[in-house]
């Protein structure tokens, strides 16, 4: 508080208001500071690690392991008979990390629709 004005603050009953000047200030410009910016971006900027695939997604990649299969007969391989469990902690998270793919891509609903692991 020593450091401001006393104009900064303003004392009401329920609350204290206090405004803090802001002075814009030039700095000038170093080659080193430039260079410790662009080491502490550059650090700071990591690749992050590939997400390990849950138990369920492991399940689903050992059934998919000799070919395609549809959704009926990769639930009966792992004995499921949720679907929405199925589809939420299996399909998805396998589809969306790369790990399968769909027969027909461009018709996820198609009727014939397979799953199948994706070539690394």
């Amino acid at each position: 508080m020593e450091s401001y004005d006393r104009s900064c603050f303003v004392f009401m009953e329920h609350f204290t208001r206090i405004t803090i000047p802001f002075y814009k200030q030039k700095l000038p410009i170093t080659t080193q500071a430039t260079t410790q910016a662009t080491t502490q971006a550059t650090t700071q900027v990591t690749p992050q690690p590939t997400p390990q695939p849950t138990p369920q997604v492991e399940s689903l990649l050992i059934a998919l392991k000799n070919g395609e299969f549809t959704r009926k007969e990769l639930m009966e391989k792992l004995n499921l008979n949720n679907l929405k469990y199925f589809k939420t902690e299996f399909l998805q998270p396998a589809l969306r990390d790369g790990l399968i793919e769909l027969v027909y891509p461009d018709k996820p609903n198609h009727p014939r629709q397979k799953y199948r692991r994706v070539k690394k």
